[in-house]
């Protein structure tokens, strides 16, 4: 999905589509290091992607 297209999804569909891309790289035993301006945005993404490994 290009960026465009994902800043208009709301909120939680940015967070599912973004965990779709990060199994992708875990997958394949890549990492990745994700930004955002907000903290809290930050905090969820710990929440939901800390049980994955």
């Amino acid at each position: 999905m290009k960026l465009d297209a994902a800043s208009k999804l709301p909120e939680r569909a940015r967070r599912v589509q973004l965990l779709k891309i990060l199994d992708e790289l875990m997958s394949q035993n890549l990492k990745a290091l994700v930004f955002s301006q907000l903290i809290k945005i930050l905090h969820l993404i710990e929440t939901d992607v800390r049980p994955r490994g």
